[in-house]
């Protein structure tokens, strides 16, 4: 079970999608390297109140409470090394912001890009009131309640909806 949920809401939050589903063997290895990252991470030489998981076998998330230690520049740097490491290690992709990830009423994620979602919205396979991840959410009151948003709040939207032309 996931201990995200222990965070206070003002927790700051960073997620990093995968460009592919994970294995339950990879999900299973990032978690326990993800988690060992988090228990051990420091800010100006102190212990930072983070927790970290991977959810539905796509998201990297870290949690920092920062009223205990706050997080700097240096160590934001190192969790992002630390997640670039990750994905030379298993040869994926959590940086790839420009693709879309999309919750299934199965409960399955998918990823795609501007061009994939065009064509999954023409041809009526997602409408406007699909589960979006918005993975630009900053703090847990947020990830609470918008990070899993209808696509039609999420920021890509607008660019492939097909537009109304009246003649």
């Amino acid at each position: 079970m996931s201990t995200l949920h222990q965070m206070p809401a003002h927790s700051r939050v960073w997620v990093y999608a995968s460009d592919k589903l994970l294995s339950s063997t990879i999900c299973d290895q990032i978690k326990l390297e993800v988690k060992n990252f988090a228990s051990e991470w420091i800010s100006h030489q102190n212990p930072v109140k983070a927790e970290a998981d991977v959810l539905f076998n796509t998201f990297i998330v870290f949690m920092v409470d920062e009223t205990i230690n706050g997080v700097g520049g240096c160590s934001i740097d190192k969790s992002f090394q630390f997640v670039k490491q990750l994905e030379k290690k298993l040869g994926l992709n959590f940086f790839d912001r420009l693709k879309v990830q999309l919750l299934w009423e199965d409960g399955s994620v998918s990823s795609f890009n501007k061009a994939e979602l065009q064509s999954l919205y023409n041809e009526g396979k997602i409408i406007d009131t699909t589960k979006s991840f918005n993975n630009t959410i900053s703090n847990k009151q947020e990830f609470d309640s918008k990070w899993i948003i209808p696509l039609k709040d999420l920021w890509i939207y607008n660019s492939i909806k097909p537009s109304q032309i009246s003649i």
